[in-house]
């Protein structure tokens, strides 16, 4: 095995150091980037719990004979369409077999069948979030890529999914997520900014002390540790 020189073990700190900052950076960026979805997936399910009680009030009332079961659902699509939340969201209520009940942003697309319907990445939105309320759980986050209002280009979004069984309903709401993946980047680039001027710093301070010894010892430490031998033989 090839022995490691004197200048070379000076780089090994500098190495190092570059590979513990960058761990560190990313580690702390990406633990970041997780809390935001975690208070973004929050956020929705608050939103999701709050439309699932006022459906949940208005069938009680409608078991309890207080009015219909079809007046009920009309009362429920009402409060619910008027539902906004953050920048751009609202409440979406999509049959349990993929055809879309109520829709406040795409109205044209209630009662179709979209269960071929899929993003750009070929996922199948409207089956999937069908197939989450259909499931045990009845609940779930689902993410897909969709047209933010006044943009040409899908963004990614988040959505919570939860289902009222009795009625057959899948209530949806959702958020973009395009901007922490935005801020992600961003830091990414950032850190590797800051761990090239770093490591240009710490290279030159290397570089130095490597020439340093070098003058000092009129060559490499090897060199003269080599030299002494010889004198001293």
């Amino acid at each position: 095995m090839k022995k490691i020189t004197f200048k070379q073990k000076l780089w090994l700190p500098l190495v190092a150091s570059l590979v513990c900052l960058c761990a560190i950076s990313v580690f702390h960026i990406m633990e970041a980037r997780e809390l935001r979805y975690a208070e973004r997936k929050a956020d929705l399910a608050d939103v999701a719990k709050a439309a699932l009680t006022i459906v949940q009030g208005l069938a009680a009332d409608a078991v309890a004979g207080k009015l219909s079961e079809a007046e009920a659902q009309t009362r429920a699509k009402s409060v619910l369409k008027s539902i906004r939340y953050g920048e751009d969201g609202y409440l979406v209520i999509i049959g349990m077999d993929a055809r879309p009940i109520q829709n406040p942003a795409r109205p044209d697309n209630d009662g179709k069948d979209l269960s071929d319907f899929t993003d750009p990445n070929g996922f199948h939105v409207f089956r999937e979030i069908s197939r989450t309320a259909s499931s045990a759980a009845g609940a779930g986050y689902l993410s897909y890529f969709w047209l933010r209002p006044g943009s040409a280009e899908p963004s990614e979004k988040l959505s919570r999914i939860v289902s009222f069984k009795p009625w057959g309903w899948a209530l949806v709401t959702g958020l973009y997520v395009d901007d922490i993946n935005q801020a992600f980047y961003a830091s990414l680039q950032k850190v590797a900014l800051m761990v090239g001027a770093v490591c240009q710093l710490l290279s030159a301070i290397v570089v130095a002390v490597n020439r340093s010894l070098h003058r000092t010892l009129g060559g490499s430490p090897e060199y003269a540790a080599e030299m002494a031998l010889r004198i001293a033989a």
